[in-house]
C-alpha cells in the first residue's frame, strides 16, 4: 500500500503530457498573408543568436517558398519551464511575452503590440498527426471582436508571429495554412486552400507504390508493406496502422469530408488528401 501511494505521489507531482517546443530546428510554417492581395509567406527556424546575454532562436520569413525573397528575422526565446514564448521584432527591441501556453481557463494575457487584453477561454489536449498530444487553447478578445487558437509546440493559428496580430493591424491578416516537423506534415488548417499533403513532405519519386481511394475505400497499389495514419484537416490522428497489399480500410465510419493519409517505410513516403462523399 505504501508503494502504491509513492507511485501515485509521484504520479501526481509530473504533467501528464510534457511541454512541447515550439522553436526547435526543423520547423516550417506556411502562410497566407497580405489583407487585400494574399500572398504565401513562408517561416522557418534558422539557428540561433545571443542578444543581452540571452539565447534567442530566429525565425526568419520568405515571400514564398523557403529560399526565395528572404525577409524579416524574428528573434524569440522559449522558457520550457514556464511554457513561455517572448518576441523581439529585431535585434534592437525590447522582448515582449508573445505566448503562454501555461493559461488556463479564465486567465488573462495582454497583447504587447497594441496592449489589448484577451482571456482564455477554453484548453484542450489534442494528439496531432506526429503522435504528439499539444495543448490548444482559445484565446478571446476582451470585448469579444477577435477570437484565436494557440497550439503548443506551433504558434497560433495565424501564424508563428502573429497572436493578435490581424486585429492589431488590420492590414496583414495572416492565416496559417500548415506546419510541417523535419518535413513532416503536423497541422493543416481546415479553411486551407492548398493541398499541404503534397507539398514539403519528403516524397520519394521512384516509389514503387501509390493510394487507391475508391468511395470510403482506401488500399494500395504494389507489393510493399507501409505503416500509415490518417488525420483530419485540424492534425488530429484518427487512425493509424499497418497496410500492405490487398489490405483494404473502410472507411464508412469517418464523417464526410476531407482527410490526410500519409504511408511510409524505410524506401519512400507519400502523402494524400481524400474526400470521403457518401
Amino acid at each position: 500500500m505504501k508503494t502504491l501511494t509513492t507511485l501515485l505521489l509521484i504520479i501526481s507531482t509530473f504533467p501528464l503530457f510534457a511541454y512541447v517546443p515550439m522553436l526547435e530546428q526543423g520547423h516550417h510554417w506556411r502562410s497566407i498573408e497580405g489583407g487585400w492581395f494574399p500572398s504565401l509567406v513562408s517561416y522557418q527556424t534558422e539557428g540561433s543568436a545571443v542578444l543581452d546575454g540571452e539565447e534567442y532562436q530566429i525565425i526568419r520569413n520568405y515571400y514564398g517558398e523557403i529560399g526565395e525573397n528572404q525577409g524579416s528575422a524574428f528573434y524569440l526565446r522559449e522558457d520550457e519551464t514556464t511554457e513561455q514564448v517572448w518576441l523581439r521584432w529585431n535585434e534592437n527591441t525590447e522582448e515582449i511575452l508573445y505566448y503562454d501556453f501555461s493559461l488556463t481557463v479564465g486567465e488573462s494575457v495582454v497583447y504587447g503590440d497594441c496592449n489589448i487584453q484577451a482571456t482564455c477561454t477554453s484548453v484542450e489536449d489534442v494528439l496531432m498527426a506526429d503522435g504528439i498530444t499539444r495543448k490548444h487553447l482559445t484565446v478571446l478578445e476582451n470585448e469579444g471582436w477577435y477570437q484565436e487558437t494557440w497550439i503548443e509546440g506551433i504558434g497560433c493559428t495565424h501564424g508563428p508571429i502573429a497572436p493578435g496580430a490581424y486585429y492589431c493591424l488590420a492590414d496583414w491578416d495572416p492565416s496559417l495554412q500548415c506546419f510541417f516537423k523535419d518535413g513532416d506534415l503536423v497541422y493543416t488548417n481546415p479553411n486551407v486552400q492548398e493541398n499541404c499533403a503534397e507539398t514539403n513532405v519528403n516524397e520519394e519519386s521512384n516509389s514503387t507504390w501509390d493510394f487507391l481511394h475508391s468511395g470510403n475505400t482506401l488500399s494500395l497499389a504494389g507489393n510493399e508493406t507501409l505503416s500509415y495514419r490518417i488525420l483530419d484537416l485540424s492534425g488530429r490522428c484518427i487512425q493509424a496502422g499497418t497496410m500492405y497489399p490487398r489490405k483494404v480500410l473502410n472507411l464508412s465510419a469517418f464523417a464526410r469530408g476531407s482527410y490526410i493519409i500519409t504511408a511510409w517505410n524505410q524506401r519512400s513516403k507519400k502523402s494524400k488528401r481524400i474526400l470521403l462523399c457518401e
